[in-house]
């Protein structure tokens, strides 16, 4: 599948422009409310996420005092009163935004419906305008299709809210930057939770976003990043059941900027509706650390089985991640042309992460898929010191394999006994399966065991199968004993989680 989520675009109008007004803070924020509740999800493991020194962003920035607090009430306010105590409350948010100067923290409470948070004005840097939810805060329904409107603007912080029951609950686009989404929750949305165009320096964290779009009809996105969304942090979410996928890097047409340099961290990402996580053509250099990524379809339900990760761009990182229970592969690396658009998946490395129990769905996959269709190159792409353990394998003709190579849509499919700079090393695979297929039209399949691939293939050295000895795999814990040899190929799971 290409990712490409052709999703109406939402309605565009601009209001207002940027202030420079500065003033002195003398008021302290109050604390932010946790995110509501929502209904429990499927037993997870309980244990923390995936853990490395890079893995750093832990906390969420602090957000400067304000210069000017005001109050708003949905249920009892009065847009006539002055908005600065909790007696004298505005009630709507439309009201705020007309407002809004930097260094105004709006404080909401209530149920807002059909309503939106749409500043006419951006914060600054010292200055920034914060929407602050209190506990039990809702908006229900937006206007123009979103709830939560940034096109345009920055330093605006949106906080401890639940959002739902519109198309999209967050949209930051049209040069959209430092902007910060936190502690909310969005739910029961038509197309996407957050939306992300030509979107620079914005932070997404500390929240949930569940249940968006159709799995019917396959379309919707948890969060969708586009057309020169650049440098944003996705860290500390929670996503769950989006009809296409569940975090989202793509494109729509040939013409569209790449997306660069975004950071994936700390999150929690299942889709038993769709798919996991996505970096399709436009995709460079994106960063994805210490997420656990797993559960996507595996064709019991509408859609077929998905892959954990599917990889179509360039110089894209996977390190420190749990990949696991996929309904298809754990990971899958394409080259193809899509939407008029040639995708090259070249020089990505993925190190160091633990894939267990991929390959649910049908008749079980591989752990690797690379598959080369059409004018689409698959290339210099390096994968190293992972553990693959438990995931199903390809059956073919009586075998598993480990990795396979899909090469029988290709026009210029790779010469026998190369794999076109890609590399696979150090890795820890299953025992029961040999490493390595490649799918050709013609003449014939060419499989390698794991001793054949490594005395044949360059640079595919040191491969080992044998149990990694996971301290409970059943109950999701997959920290490592004393014992292991697997710690020795660098994991993420080395010294700070082997049990002693």
């Amino acid at each position: 599948m290409t990712g490409v989520h052709l999703f109406s675009l939402i309605a565009v109008c601009i209001l207002g422009g940027e202030s420079a007004c500065q003033s002195r803070s003398d008021e302290m924020l109050p604390p932010s409310p946790a995110t509501p509740p929502s209904p429990s999800p499927p037993a997870e493991p309980q244990r923390p996420l995936p853990t490395s020194v890079v893995c750093r962003d832990s906390i969420a920035p602090a957000i400067p005092s304000p210069h000017r607090t005001f109050y708003i009430n949905a249920a009892s306010g009065s847009d006539g009163a002055d908005g600065r105590t909790p007696q004298t409350a505005w009630r709507s948010l439309g009201k705020a935004n007309a407002a809004a100067q930097p260094g105004d923290l709006f404080l909401l409470s209530g149920t807002f419906s059909h309503q939106l948070i749409h500043p006419a004005e951006s914060g600054l840097l010292d200055a920034k305008i914060v929407y602050r939810g209190m506990p039990g805060t809702i908006i229900s329904g937006g206007q123009y299709d979103v709830i939560v409107w940034l096109d345009g603007v920055s330093h605006i912080v949106v906080d401890g809210l639940e959002l739902v029951n519109e198309g999209t609950a967050i949209a930051m686009r049209s040069g959209a930057n430092n902007n910060w989404i936190r502690n909310v929750y969005a739910h029961d949305l038509g197309s996407v939770g957050v939306h992300l165009t030509a979107a620079i320096g914005n932070r997404i964290e500390d929240s949930r976003i569940e249940r968006v779009g159709n799995e019917d009809g396959n379309t919707g996105e948890g969060i969708f990043m586009q057309d020169g969304a650049n440098r944003n942090a996705i860290v500390r979410n929670t996503i769950r059941n989006a009809g296409h996928g569940a975090l989202w890097i793509s494109y729509q047409n040939a013409a569209e900027a790449t997306s660069d340099d975004n950071r994936v961290e700390r999150n929690d990402l299942s889709n038993p509706w769709a798919s996991g996580l996505g970096m399709n053509g436009k995709a460079t250099r994106t960063i994805v650390q210490c997420n656990r990524i797993h559960d996507t379809a595996d064709g019991r339900r509408v859609n077929y089985a998905r892959a954990g990760v599917e990889v179509e761009g360039d110089g894209n990182i996977i390190r420190f991640n749990e990949i696991f229970r996929s309904g298809a592969t754990g990971l899958t690396i394409q080259g193809r042309t899509s939407a008029g658009f040639i995708q090259n998946a070249t020089n990505n490395r993925v190190y160091q992460n633990t894939f267990w129990e991929n390959g649910r769905g049908g008749t079980g996959a591989e752990s690797i898929q690379l598959i080369q269709k059409d004018v689409g190159d698959v290339r210099g792409n390096v994968i190293e010191r992972n553990i693959f353990w438990h995931d199903t394998g390809l059956l073919a003709d009586g075998p598993r394999y480990a990795v396979a190579a899909d090469l029988y849509h290709a026009t210029v499919p790779w010469i026998p006994a190369t794999t076109n700079g890609n590399v696979v090393r150090d890795n820890l695979f299953p025992t029961s399966q040999d490493l390595f297929l490649v799918i050709r039209s013609g003449p014939g399949n060419d499989a390698y065991s794991a001793v054949r691939a490594q005395s044949v293939l360059t640079g595919w050295t040191g491969n080992i199968q044998t149990d990694p000895l996971f301290v409970d795999e059943a109950a999701g814990d997959v920290r490592l004993q004393s014992q292991s040899v697997a710690s020795k190929l660098g994991a993420y799971c080395t010294v700070d989680c082997i049990v002693q």
